[in-house]
């Protein structure tokens, strides 16, 4: 039954779906499953309470699988380069745990107002993506250091009706990438952030 194995690595392989009972890898910490051509994730994925790092990237999913949220010891997520077009708003209950997320290069045209929950989040990837605008609630991440959001359709103005996405910004984010947009206007809230590096 494996019931001892903390690491399952299986990227770079042709893996098309999980077996339905990966939820029985009780003691797993952390799932490689990178470049591969993965569709689905199976439900019982939710009942690994132990998985710390979860890497899909570089597969065929669509959606996020919501079996993920209930990952009660989440820490870092890479799904980017898929075709997921959504995220769910139940991504809020990794608010505990949830330190570093990378949805890059899929298909995200908005976010959920429930992403404001994950308040330990350190660092977001969001590029390549088609975005914008950001939710105001996305200030409410206080620990967020790096953000990711290049490669976007963001818009910022200072015609009416104004789209300041400056003022959506966390102020203590430290390292900010917003190249290859829309933005005609840097507004002086920029000021605000103070521990820009970057």
């Amino acid at each position: 039954r494996l019931s001892h194995l903390k690491v399952l690595e299986v990227h770079h392989n042709q893996l098309i779906l999980f077996p339905e009972n990966l939820g029985t890898l009780l003691n797993l910490e952390r799932l490689s499953a990178h470049h591969n051509q993965i569709i689905n994730v199976p439900e019982s994925l939710g009942d690994l309470f132990l998985l710390s790092h979860l890497h899909l990237h570089c597969n065929r999913l669509t959606a996020i699988p919501e079996s993920l949220t209930r990952l009660c010891s989440l820490q870092e997520i890479q799904i980017q380069d898929n075709e997921i077009t959504t995220i769910p708003k139940e991504i809020g209950l990794l608010s505990e745990t949830l330190k570093h997320f990378d949805i890059s290069n899929n298909s995200i045209s908005s976010l959920p107002s429930s992403i404001s929950l994950l308040t330990k989040l350190e660092t977001l990837h969001i590029f390549g993506n088609d975005l914008s605008s950001l939710p105001q609630g996305l200030s409410a991440l206080s620990n967020l250091k790096t953000l990711f959001l290049y490669k976007n359709e963001l818009v910022n103005t200072d015609q009416p009706p104004s789209n300041n996405l400056f003022d959506a910004l966390p102020s203590q984010i430290q390292q900010l990438f917003l190249t290859e947009n829309h933005i005609s206007f840097v507004p002086s809230s920029l000021s605000r952030l103070q521990h820009l590096v970057q």
